[in-house]
């Protein structure tokens, strides 16, 4: 499988292309997307997106880790972390063989 990573101009030039949006305009557009996702995390509220998923935050316990290669343990701190779920339209395409 190869792997490969879209960025933000990447998403810029497809609305560019797929909409003859201007570029500037086009990115524009993505910050505000994300900036939105982003904010609405932190105000701990749940993103979706329909056909695409969900994104919501999870508050996750200190534990205790072990660093592999020593066997030392040490204090994982309790932290919050971001999920993603994706929608049954997003699974039929990865899933699907």
């Amino acid at each position: 499988m190869v792997q490969q990573t879209i960025t933000r101009q990447d998403l810029t030039e497809v609305i560019f292309r797929k909409t003859s949006i201007p570029r500037k305009l086009s990115n524009k557009i993505i910050d505000d997307i994300i900036n939105e996702v982003i904010t609405s995390l932190e105000k701990e509220k749940e993103v979706k997106i329909a056909k695409f998923g969900t994104f919501s935050l999870r508050q996750k316990e200190s534990r205790v880790g072990r660093n592999p290669k020593t066997k030392e343990e040490f204090t994982i701190s309790a932290r919050k972390v971001v999920l993603f779920k994706p929608s049954p339209t997003i699974k039929k395409y990865l899933y699907e063989e």
